[in-house]
């Protein structure tokens, strides 16, 4: 074996060319180092011992992998041409919270930092395809949350992961993302922004190899280290059977406490909401909720400002808010509030609700709205409105 010591005169790089022999994973490598004293002596076994070690399919990949591996980019090229790290179990860096689950990840590839350790985080998980609801709760505790200096923990995915890992780095906090690839690939491709801004603002994680594309099986198994880098694990809107239970179930076999954000009984994107809150969940009905759970494991955490749901104060009456006068456009601003909500509201309901007490015809309307949407106020798509603003 004089030709290997080049590539094992260090544990830590030792570590990551077991970490990169392809067909054996961290199961394969954890084996290994119950029989040796270092990943330096376990890429030196002889074949009888790999024989002994593993089955036969892991130990042919062991060996043909050890054979080949100049072909493995060196750890130093990989930080220098991609930014990637590699942090094995081995390693002082390596995070606490992932040594208290069952089955962690041998090393780590991390482009940007991990969670700080001393620091509370959160899971923030949810259904792809989610509504307008759903988009605006993720938002906001994402943003809440992050503001408290609480790391949000996700997948990066479309929908609500994608979504509260943008709210958190408005709101100026950390979030990371655990993905189903290559920490080098962007997937899905519509969160190329917040694959670029992640770096800046925490991280992106991965236990597979660089360059390896997402496929469908990898998914499930990141899973579990997304909920084992977190405190708590929050869901904001799932159908009652998705792939959002993996990571429920996986938080549960580690000993995590999961809350869930309620929804009306009729929205299937809300039944795996509503069903989780039936079986114990922890009822999410504000950031403030989950800011007071983690202030109970004694972490230090800043109030957010403005982080309650809703500007109640325009949520009044439209019969008392329209009246004529000096105040009229701002009591006008006010109906018009009043009458929308976070999820899409169609301009004939709107103007049905407004026309008697306003006495505004639809031509006003669509003007006032129009000066709401450059003002920010409101947003519009086609014929429907919805607020801009925070809950």
């Amino acid at each position: 074996m004089e030709e290997n010591n080049i590539w094992c005169n260090e544990e830590r790089e030792a570590a990551y060319y077991l970490s990169n022999i392809a067909g054996i994973g961290s199961k394969s490598i954890f084996r290994l180092l119950e029989k040796t004293q270092s990943a330096r002596e376990a890429m030196l076994l002889s074949e009888e011992n790999i024989g002994e070690i593993l089955d036969k399919r892991a130990a042919k990949a062991f060996l043909h992998g050890r054979k080949n591996i100049k072909d493995i980019i060196s750890p130093v090229k990989l930080k220098a041409e991609k930014g990637i790290d590699f942090i094995p179990y081995t390693s002082q860096e390596y995070p606490e919270r992932l040594r208290k689950i069952p089955d962690p990840p041998f090393g780590l590839y991390v482009k940007g930092k991990l969670p700080a350790e001393h620091k509370p985080s959160v899971a923030i998980i949810g259904a792809r395809a989610c509504s307008e609801y759903g988009k605006c709760v993720a938002e906001h505790f994402g943003k809440q949350l992050g503001a408290a200096g609480i790391q949000i923990i996700s997948g990066m995915a479309r929908g609500i992961d994608g979504i509260a890992q943008r709210g958190a780095i408005e709101g100026g906090g950390e979030t990371y993302a655990v993905l189903g690839c290559g920490a080098d690939v962007c997937y899905p491709q519509e969160n190329r922004q917040l694959y670029r801004d992640l770096p800046k603002h925490g991280g992106i994680i991965s236990e597979y190899l660089p360059g390896t594309e997402a496929r469908s099986a990898l998914f499930p198994p990141r899973n579990r280290i997304i909920s084992g880098l977190a405190d708590l694990l929050l869901v904001v809107e799932a159908r009652k059977r998705s792939g959002t239970y993996i990571t429920v179930m996986q938080a549960l076999e580690q000993g995590k406490e999961v809350f869930a954000v309620p929804g009306r009984i009729i929205d299937t994107l809300s039944e795996g909401c509503n069903y989780l809150l039936t079986q114990g969940a922890g009822v999410a009905m504000t950031p403030e909720v989950i800011i007071e759970e983690l202030s109970r494991k004694n972490y230090e955490i800043m109030q957010p400002n403005n982080s309650h749901f809703g500007n109640t104060a325009i949520k009044e009456d439209t019969n008392k808010a329209c009246f004529a006068g000096n105040n009229h456009e701002s009591m006008l601003n006010q109906a018009i509030m009043s009458a929308l909500d976070i999820t899409p509201v169609g301009i004939d309901d709107i103007y049905n609700k407004l026309k008697d007490s306003c006495g505004i015809s639809m031509a006003e309307l669509l003007l006032e709205l129009t000066k709401m949407q450059i003002a920010g106020k409101i947003k519009g798509e086609g014929n429907y409105y919805r607020l801009a603003y925070d809950l």
